[in-house]
This record gives structure tokens, C-alpha cells and sequence, in this order.
């Protein structure tokens, strides 16, 4: 990402530099000695960690330490995008129960030896009752595989 800073404020930002200034020949890599005067390039930044009840955001360019970062804003999400969110989280994490399960199929054949086949039974229930746990379906803690 770049941004046109004047006075110190982003007062533009473009993701392709090349398409803000299309009859500009850049080289394959562009350092800050390529960019057009008042420009700079902005460096990538990890989103703050956020409440349940939040999220982050791409915002405006920040100056941190003389080098310009990617800017967040927090947002508080509604009620129903709660909801949602909740809901796509559990379903991975229930897709991933589902395939730990899965793997363990094997374990219930009639023919395993029972000593095995009631370690694993006792796992597979552990995993089923995953989304019974406190905290679920940000907070597992995963069954450990017998061995």
C-alpha cells in the first residue's frame, strides 16, 4: 500500500501505485526512491486483538517509530453479526472435532482388540462433547489421542 502525505496527514493512499500514475514507468520492486514526491510506501501492520464483540478493520496509514504502519479502527459488531460469527467459528471448530473423530474410525471395528477400541471410545466421546465445553467455540480444550 502507498499514501500521499502532506503536512504529515494521509491524504490519499492507493494500493498499486502504478495505477495512480499510469503514464509512470516503476521498476518491478518499488523502493522509496521510485515514489513521486509526497508519497510513501506503508508497511503492513497485525490487526489488534479485539473483544468477542469487536473487530478490526483496515483504517488510515499511521506514522509509528518514523516508518508509516497500516492503521486499524475497532468496530463493535451488531448483535446478528455476533451471531454470525459465532456460528462460522463453531462450524470450524466442529469441522475439525468431526475429522479428529474421523481419524479414529478405525478404532470401533469389530475386529480391534477391546483394550484399544474402549481408549479410543472414551476419546471419541471427549470430542463429541466438545461444544459442551465452557468458552466453546473460542475456548477448546482438545482430548488428548491415546496412544
Amino acid at each position: 500500500m502507498f499514501a500521499k502525505i502532506e503536512n504529515g496527514i494521509v491524504v490519499k493512499t492507493a494500493g498499486d501505485i502504478r495505477q495512480e500514475f499510469p503514464n509512470t514507468s516503476f521498476p518491478a520492486i518499488i523502493s522509496a526512491d521510485h515514489l513521486p514526491a509526497g508519497w510513501v510506501i506503508v508497511q503492513p501492520a497485525h490487526p489488534p486483538t479485539v473483544a468477542a464483540n469487536e473487530q478490526a478493520v483496515p483504517g488510515m496509514p499511521i506514522l509509528s517509530g518514523g516508518v508509516w504502519v497500516q492503521g486499524y479502527e475497532v468496530l463493535t459488531i451488531s448483535a446478528s453479526e455476533k451471531i454470525a460469527q459465532d456460528n462460522m467459528v463453531a462450524a470450524l471448530v466442529r469441522a475439525d472435532r468431526d475429522a479428529r473423530i474421523a481419524e479414529t474410525d478405525w478404532t470401533q471395528a469389530k475386529d480391534i482388540l477391546d483394550s484399544v477400541s474402549s481408549k479410543y471410545a472414551v476419546y471419541r466421546q471427549a470430542l463429541r462433547d466438545v461444544p459442551t465445553q465452557p468458552g466453546f467455540p473460542y475456548s477448546v480444550n482438545w482430548p488428548v489421542k491415546p496412544v
